[in-house]
């Protein structure tokens, strides 16, 4: 944390450095020769500065005379922004972000233009120390902005993009399936912070299991708070009480639910379920396809769980239910079958405890900057179950965070599946991996 707040305010004073500059003698400069008669603040100085080391600023040729207009009254917004993203820590948060990205792009080929012209013209610098040691600050400012969007924030940015042009390709528009997340569901600073592996770590989710370690017990939401975060679809994907008030999601860990048989309070029988079915379908139990798989992956006998949820959260993991058919379908198969896009349901948000879950899947701990509060979160394995219409669900194995876009509802995942190589060559999966596709090329 200490070394985060270091840079930020590094790169805070360097912008109200260039700002100074923006408003003194770039503005001076834009509007007539800064000459001995100059008055504006920093000019004398600047008139000294280039007559020993930077003649041709001091000609001002007609390109250099519009560049730095464009940089006292162009460049001047987007610093301020920069600025006031060291200050509030918000690099991530999209209104920062993307204006931030834009400038540093356009930065970054205005300065490569300016210093051409400088070395190509009659009257190049010749001390090379004097001269970049007044024009580094600007190359230094955009090396300590850029890694501000963590490496992390960058792979997943990456992730979704790729992500977003194969489902164009296969005929998807995300844009038509989701709306911008406004309001109390708009991404915060805080809940775009992901955990992160800590030193260490074994390198797969599994390996709590192979190291025998105790399940990790998650406080989850009791009463209308619980019914708030409960993805109301059932298995054909109707909609269950239309017309119900979204509510945002609360943040905070709750005690978990009083009955003994909730799959909040019982573990599936990881090791069991993927010996028995990993790439099989799980035969349904007299037409219900959703429970004969709750069934066969408790490890506690029957459990008591929402039918109506796509996403079904046991103590230690979670499932992820996907129906291959229907009107209007968009979890897509892609790379393949090597990956799946999965959008959650539409009243749950980047702040939703079970959406900070699946984010965090892999476990570590997340630091507040700004309080120094932590959050430590478990290893949770996450389970794909598909279906084909009429067919019971097929068990896909488990999943790898890749990424997912919090600035649309329903937010849209990136998922990698671990057991692909395993289960490629099932009838079953092959099946599911070719409707997937017919359904995103036929028109709807």
């Amino acid at each position: 944390m200490g070394s985060a707040r270091l840079l930020d305010g590094l790169v805070f004073l360097l912008m109200c450095y260039f700002m100074l500059m923006n408003v003194t003698v770039e503005r001076s400069y834009c509007h007539a020769p800064i000459t001995r008669e100059s008055t504006c603040f920093l000019c004398q100085e600047t008139v000294d500065f280039c007559e020993a080391n930077n003649p041709l600023f001091l000609e001002r040729p007609e390109w250099m005379r519009l560049a730095t207009c464009f940089s006292a009254y162009g460049f001047l917004p987007f610093y301020a922004i920069i600025a006031l993203a060291c200050l509030t820590d918000g690099w991530k948060e999209k209104r920062f972000r993307v204006p931030i990205l834009l400038f540093l792009g356009a930065k970054l080929n205005a300065l490569l233009f300016y210093h051409a012209m400088e070395f190509l013209s009659h009257a190049p610098p010749q001390n090379l120390v004097a001269y970049f040691g007044v024009e580094g600050p600007y190359l230094v400012s955009i090396a300590l902005a850029a890694p501000a969007l963590s490496e992390y924030e960058q792979l997943r940015v990456a992730n979704i993009l790729r992500n977003a042009a194969e489902l164009k390709r296969l005929g998807l528009d995300v844009a038509a399936h989701t709306m911008a997340a406004l309001g109390k569901q708009a991404p915060t600073a805080r809940t775009q912070k992901r955990a992160v592996r800590p030193k260490g770590a074994p390198p797969t989710r599994r390996s709590l299991r192979a190291a025998k370690l105790p399940a990790p017990e998650y406080k989850e939401p009791t009463g209308s708070a619980a019914r708030a975060l409960d993805a109301e679809v059932d298995d054909e994907g109707r909609v269950a009480a239309p017309g119900g008030r979204r509510k945002r999601a609360k943040t905070e860990a709750y005690a978990p639910p009083a009955n003994p048989s909730s799959i909040k309070n019982l573990d599936v029988d990881l090791d069991g379920l993927r010996e028995r079915y990993l790439g099989k379908i799980i035969p349904p139990m007299g037409g219900q396809v959703k429970r004969a798989v709750m069934e066969a992956a408790s490890a506690g006998g029957p459990p008591t769980f929402s039918r109506m949820s796509g996403i079904q959260e046991w103590r230690n993991c979670v499932m992820l239910f996907v129906n291959v058919y229907g009107e209007g379908y968009k979890n897509s198969f892609v790379g393949g079958g090597t990956e799946i896009t999965w959008f959650a349901q539409p009243r749950q948000w980047e702040g939703t405890p079970v959406v900070q879950r699946l984010i965090n899947c892999d476990g570590g701990v997340v630091e507040d900057d700004e309080t120094g509060e932590t959050s430590t979160f478990e290893e949770t394995p996450v389970l794909l179950f598909c279906r084909d219409e009429g067919q019971g669900y097929v068990y896909c194995g488990e999943l790898s965070y890749l990424g997912h876009d919090p600035d649309r509802i329903p937010i849209r995942f990136v998922w990698k599946l671990d057991d692909y190589d395993l289960i490629k060559g099932t009838a079953e999966f092959k099946s599911l991996v070719d409707n997937c596709h017919n359904l995103l090329q036929s028109p709807v």
